[in-house]
């Protein structure tokens, strides 16, 4: 019965912990702070992660609350430990936790190939967020098609009922063109690039 309902019962006392904790935070009985409900979600993810664990098969889906769970908690401690570190890297906890669940997804279940598109389109802008602090262009959309392009290119070489889908080349053809156009608008290379092709 256990293995079969746990997600039920985590879910319910999960919500009446959150629940308990923010009334005593806000009647200032018991404060709470920013670590506390870091740590409260990071401990709500790792209950759905345990619910993965003990039926890989059928309770794949809490994979995905659990690691975002953890990323809201990373990114909530790390703004309280680190303000100005969670001021550059605000995003990149919480979209590559969705990014990485969708990532394991997949390795849990390999006929979900769908699971490969979310999980690089989140893994592209995690590398997006974590990127723009360090470029000299704050136009990064060439990074989102590069990235959509690895997706789908990595997409047409998993197998598929024993075989390769030819579908995903089209658009990730499609996004490597535009990535690189953007590309040369972003770092204005098109007056280099066009005057060494006519050479």
């Amino acid at each position: 019965m256990f293995d079969r309902f746990p997600w039920r019962i985590l879910l319910g006392v999960g919500l009446i912990l959150a629940g308990l904790f923010s009334l005593l935070d806000v009647l200032d009985i018991l404060n709470v702070g920013s670590l506390g409900w870091a740590l409260l979600f990071i401990g709500g993810g790792a209950a759905f992660l345990y619910v993965m664990s003990v039926n890989r098969a059928d309770n794949w889906w809490a994979v995905i609350p659990g690691f975002v769970l953890i990323g809201i908690g990373l990114t909530i401690g790390v703004d309280a430990i680190a303000p100005r570190l969670n001021d550059t890297l605000g995003g990149v906890f919480v979209l590559g936790s969705i990014g990485l669940a969708f990532w394991v997804v997949y390795m849990l279940n390999p006929t979900f190939w769908w699971a490969v598109i979310p999980a690089g389109v989140m893994t592209t802008l995690t590398l997006m967020v974590a990127a723009e602090p360090f470029l000299p262009s704050d136009d990064t959309a060439w990074i989102f098609f590069l990235g959509l392009a690895a997706t789908f290119g990595i997409l047409s070489l998993l197998p598929v009922d024993g075989k390769r889908m030819s579908w995903p080349l089209w658009p990730a053809g499609a996004m490597a063109v535009l990535a690189v156009f953007l590309m040369f608008d972003a770092f204005d290379l098109a007056g280099i690039v066009v005057p060494l092709i006519l050479i």
